[in-house]
């Protein structure tokens, strides 16, 4: 899985999750609500809410009539209180009383009747929608839904383990990635900006490449699997200086590469005479049970290891840049990975997989 592919799969993972939880959340919703709701119980009390405001509001209705029928009585009693002929009614201070005891009585009935009514409305829509559940509640198969629900949460936590580890991984190339890429556009941008022919553009050019190959190394680095490595022992029988170490350095490398994938050693004939061993099997023997191949001549072993390394699991340790092998598929997906042997240090490191062992000077 290369960078490209590990950031689709990092997108496409966090887009199902979000919808399997989106999904199996709002069919939790749905199950508690059928768990907790009783269709018959529930359109029952929503009916009898209906009912009792029906009865209140024709009470209601019934007060207001009679209020209001005292208070035209009132107001007219108080139209005759001012004539002398009205001596024998109340008096026109009771009259006066009664008139706005009246006036206030019908306008409290009205506003209880208006509040009965809206009351009654909402508690006929929620008969309504009551009854509209209950129907729901009929034709929801809940033995589906719990099982859907049981697909969703194991795919859930199937999924989330994998997939925050592919995320932390994405996340490390990132950071890392971050501050090559703001280089490298700043770079790009100086070469817009640099006039054809000037000798900055080559070097500018130089740097640009630099970075782009970091860039792609950090993007392989973080994503490679690697299941055989091929050593061209030969060739790391110097070491930085190019000195002679012979399997010095060959061995614990060896040993630290076999803990995580399959190891093949490679050599020309010529080693043999270099360093002084009789044959292959005792070449073998000296590397201590880690494969070990000897080609004919160097070319041959050149072309044998980057024919064997097809496979994109199989990497090269080589320092070797094999420019008559260019075309081959290690070559072009850049799976020749360099090796720093510093005999001062007695240390054998190979960067890009994170290697750095030490070795001993002995046979």
């Amino acid at each position: 899985m290369d960078y490209d592919e590990l950031s689709r799969t990092v997108r496409d993972e966090a887009a199902e999750l979000a919808a399997a939880s989106k999904e199996a959340d709002s069919l939790r919703a749905k199950l508690a609500w059928y768990d907790g709701f009783v269709p018959e119980d529930a359109v029952d009390e929503a009916a009898g809410e209906v009912d009792r405001l029906s009865a209140d509001l024709h009470g209601a209705r019934s007060n207001l009539a009679a209020a209001t029928e005292h208070f035209k009585l009132q107001r007219v009693l108080r139209a005759v209180s001012w004539h002398p002929t009205a001596l024998l009614v109340k008096s026109v201070r009771e009259s006066r009383r009664l008139y706005k005891s009246a006036k206030v009585a019908v306008a409290d009935l009205s506003a209880q009747e208006a509040d009965l009514d809206a009351r009654r409305a909402e508690a006929q829509e929620n008969l309504l929608r009551r009854k509209e559940e209950g129907d729901r509640h009929a034709t929801f198969e809940r033995s589906s839904a719990a099982q859907r629900l049981e697909e969703l949460e194991a795919r859930i936590s199937a999924l989330t383990p994998a997939h925050e580890e592919l995320a932390r991984k994405l996340g490390d190339i990132d950071r890392q990635l971050e501050p090559l890429l703001v280089d490298l556009e700043l770079v790009e941008n100086k070469l817009r900006r640099v006039t054809p022919g000037n000798q900055a553009v080559h070097r500018l050019n130089s740097v640009k490449s630099r970075l782009e190959k970091r860039v792609r190394q950090v993007k392989r680095k973080g994503t490679m699997v690697v299941e055989l490595v091929i050593i061209d022992g030969s060739n790391l029988r110097f070491d930085d200086r190019n000195g002679k170490i012979g399997l010095f350095a060959l061995r614990p490398l060896c040993a630290e590469l076999l803990k995580s994938s399959e190891v093949l050693v490679v050599f020309d004939a010529t080693i043999l005479r270099y360093l002084g061993y009789p044959d292959e099997a005792s070449l073998a023997k000296a590397m201590l049970g880690t494969p070990v191949k000897v080609v004919a001549s160097k070319t041959e072993a050149d072309e044998f290891i980057l024919n064997l390394a097809d496979d994109e699991t199989t990497y090269v340790l080589s320092n070797d840049k094999y420019p008559e092998y260019a075309h081959t598929a290690a070559m072009e997906d850049e799976r020749v990975l360099p090796v720093e042997i510093v005999d001062s240090l007695r240390l054998v490191c190979v960067p890009m997989l994170d290697i750095k062992v030490p070795y001993e000077r002995t046979r």
